[in-house]
């Protein structure tokens, strides 16, 4: 058996991330159906309706079954690596996000960067500095999470 090289590495990369994108799709197809579900359940709560309640024991087949696929997509996308992937199609962007952090600072507008850091939870604001003044930082902190 031989090494695996690098090309092979990316190849395996690659078709990961080809992994990951079609176990999104399926979610997304999945969200779909269950909305669909929901429709149903709906339209069979009518009360106006003669039919009401007649697909009581299909309904909650439905969700069971939807439930396991949640499952089952939850157990296959810790399965395939992600780490290679996240580092692919994230680096870039991110790339692109701090060139526009750095430009903005140097105009003096930090109104993006705030409304960016509102979305971050406050651990991941406080991993990122170095010592944390309990009065002063976590107040400032708090008020750009919006707390």
């Amino acid at each position: 058996m031989t090494a695996k090289t690098f090309k092979d590495y990316l190849k395996e990369d690659s078709v990961d991330m080809e992994k990951h994108n079609t176990l999104n799709d399926i979610f997304q197809a999945l969200e779909r159906l269950n909305t669909e579900v929901d429709e149903l359940d709906a339209l069979d709560s009518d009360m106006d309706s003669s039919g009401v309640g007649d697909l009581t024991d299909q309904l909650t087949t439905f969700r069971k079954h939807i439930g396991a696929l949640y499952q089952v997509l939850d157990r296959a996308g810790r399965i395939v690596p992600m780490e290679s992937v996240n580092e692919a199609v994230d680096q870039a962007l991110i790339d692109q996000v701090v060139d526009q952090i750095i430009r903005d600072i140097e105009m003096g507008d930090q109104t993006a960067i705030e409304e960016l850091l509102m979305s971050c939870p406050e651990d991941k604001l406080r991993g990122f500095l170095s010592e944390v003044d309990e009065s002063k930082d976590l107040d400032y902190l708090k008020k750009l999470a919006g707390i």
